[in-house]
């Protein structure tokens, strides 16, 4: 259910490379220059509308169960890197209430019957019931798990609304500036190129280490939740053997 953290690094890497060469591709035939400075100068001229409907279209796109690393990225990309990592962290956070809540109101028992006959998803509700905020904090830390889908789960358990909000937002700053980053990076390499001044500058070589140090702290992270979560899940799952296994007292007959 949760990505290992090398591999979760692969996927990253991969991506942004991805993105990258499509951008290349596009500026061959579409003036890709023209329209991300256009798309600048709208955020800016449309303040405060854009700083309340970005987090409401990320939050809408976990609540669809969307791909919503394009738009977190963004975020650090259009409105800087301490604006658009509370933004997306906002956004995020609203999709999990309301994911959490769709649950808890509407579609608890279905959730309850859909998840729990898949092993993992058993162990995780074992965890939480024996554990509870930890076992939040831990599935929030790793940037690529899928929190999304897990926001509705967290709506089944037993959890205080308000309790479980609280360690979902603390599990996701580390992911959610990680990201922010490097959207952050993505513009001030736009603004250096299109500006023509290169790459030399002394502040973009500490933004690149800034951006090393955010991803070695953001796996080490990732891999301690990852060990953490499923020591926690395979306690949950040996206390829950053991109590069936063990004899049950016989019932003494009434006089």
């Amino acid at each position: 259910m949760l990505l290992k953290p090398a591999r979760a690094v692969l996927i990253q890497i991969g991506g942004l490379a991805i993105v990258a060469v499509l951008a290349v591709i596009l500026g061959q035939f579409l003036p890709l220059d023209q329209i991300i400075f256009r798309l600048g100068e709208s955020v800016a001229q449309h303040q405060p509308w854009s700083t309340v409907l970005y987090p409401l279209a990320l939050a809408l796109a976990n609540l669809l169960l969307l791909p919503g690393g394009l738009l977190i990225v963004g975020g650090g990309f259009l409105f800087g890197l301490w604006r658009g990592f509370l933004l997306v962290l906002a956004g995020n956070l609203a999709g999990a209430a309301a994911a959490f809540l769709l649950t808890r109101r509407f579609a608890r028992g279905w959730v309850e019957q859909r998840f729990l006959r898949n092993p993992k998803w058993r162990a995780l509700d074992l965890a939480i019931a024996r554990e509870g905020w930890k076992i939040v904090f831990l599935t929030q830390l790793n940037p690529l798990s899928p929190t999304s889908l897990i926001n509705y789960f967290y709506g089944a358990t037993r959890m205080r609304f308000g309790q479980c909000m609280m360690w979902v937002a603390l599990g996701q700053i580390p992911g959610m500036f990680l990201y922010a980053y490097l959207g952050s990076m993505g513009r001030l390499s736009w603004r250096l190129w299109r500006e023509g001044a290169g790459f030399r500058e002394g502040a973009y070589w500490l933004w690149i280490a800034g951006l090393v140090l955010t991803l070695a702290l953001t796996v080490a992270l990732a891999r301690i939740a990852l060990r953490l979560l499923e020591e926690a899940q395979a306690r949950a799952l040996a206390d829950e053997a053991a109590v069936t296994a063990s004899p049950q007292p016989a019932l003494e007959n009434a006089a």
